[in-house]
This record gives structure tokens, sequence and C-alpha cells, in this order.
């Protein structure tokens, strides 16, 4: 999925471009949820406008039998680009780096 990840980041940045107009007195966030019976991820963008509380998400990106660690980089690479603060929704599955095996 390595070579997908400048793919999904690059839709990321279109809808969220088409979506964000920057107001004052309003939070952006990015919240992710993971949904393990569908083995799929959910990239949302919210913004709550903090003189009208009025939330809006909208289900920006799926990612559907995702490795953890390319989420992860996806995440890094979307935040690195937006500076926005990412809410953890629900528990995201770990990855185990790789551990060097003795050779007995």
């Amino acid at each position: 999925m390595g070579h997908q990840l400048n793919y999904y980041q690059q839709l990321f940045n279109q809808r969220v471009t088409q979506l964000f107009k920057p107001v004052s007195n309003t939070v952006y966030q990015i919240e992710v949820s993971y949904y393990p019976l569908f083995d799929c991820y959910n990239i949302a963008f919210t913004t709550n406008n903090l003189k009208k509380p009025a939330i809006s998400t909208i289900i920006v990106i799926q990612l559907q039998h995702a490795r953890p660690k390319d989420f992860q980089k996806l995440l890094k690479m979307i935040q690195a680009e937006w500076h926005f603060q990412i809410k953890i929704m629900t528990p995201l599955p770990e990855y185990k780096k790789r551990v060097e095996r003795n050779a007995n």
C-alpha cells in the first residue's frame, strides 16, 4: 500500500481544500475511527464554530484493509500538511515493529 499513501494524501488534500474555509473562532480537527468488523479506517474533517456551536463532520476518505503502519504514515503526512488537531475516536490497531530473531 506504500505507493498508495501519496494518492490518499492527495485525495484528502483535494477534499479538505474544497471544504476548508478559514473562519475566526472555529476549531478545525481531523477525526479518525477504525471499524474492525469492516477493517476500515475513516478520516473525517470536523469544524466547530465556538460562537454559534454548530459541529459539522464530513467523512473525507475511507481506507479498507490498510496496514496499521501505512495508516500511521498517512496520518503523519496529513498532520504535516494541515497542522490540524487529530482526534482518535476509536481504538486503532497497533503495529508491531519487526523483532530480530536469534539464530540458534
